[in-house]
């Protein structure tokens, strides 16, 4: 098995996905909310999120309507993006906060356009570890995250 798979560690994704099962045995987490998870973080690194610190800790307003433009093929509508966050709320995987902006908010010049209430997240503890490469084996790097290993195809050179 390849150590890691879209930027995530797989060894921890499968372990996460065993803590999340339905009562047949599926996990609740699905390859779509893997997908979104990375594709959030990869927003929140990016210089469009803009951060908050929200009860000590750092939470980032997400454009849905950018990340759903990004996955039209996973979510053809924001409403069904918005939908698979509800979803990763619940589970725990998301964290979200409502983070209130007024006029004499600094902010607003720094990020935000409008006064008004917005929605803030930050991924979980758990939904943190499948980034975490500290167990991947030393051997080939992954050709789409530079620094990360994985231990290529089996009797393949690359």
């Amino acid at each position: 098995m390849r150590d890691t798979f879209l930027g995530l560690n797989q060894r921890r994704v499968l372990e996460l996905k065993q803590r999340y099962l339905d009562g047949k045995g599926e996990s609740f987490i699905k390859t779509e909310d893997l997908i979104l998870i990375r594709r959030i973080q990869d927003f929140m690194n990016s210089s469009k999120s803009i951060q908050v610190v929200f009860e000590n800790d750092i939470y980032s307003w997400v454009h849905y309507e950018t990340v759903q433009e990004d996955l039209p093929m996973i979510f053809p509508s924001v409403v069904s993006l918005k939908k698979r966050v509800e979803k990763l709320k619940k589970l725990g995987l998301l964290i979200n906060k409502d983070y209130t902006v007024t006029k004499s908010n600094a902010l607003i010049g720094n990020g935000f356009k409008n006064p008004g209430k917005y929605s803030v997240i930050r991924l979980s503890k758990d939904c943190k570890m499948i980034f975490d490469f500290s167990d991947c084996k030393e051997g080939f790097y992954h050709e789409g995250v530079k620094g990360q290993h994985h231990e290529g195809v089996k009797g393949q050179h690359h």
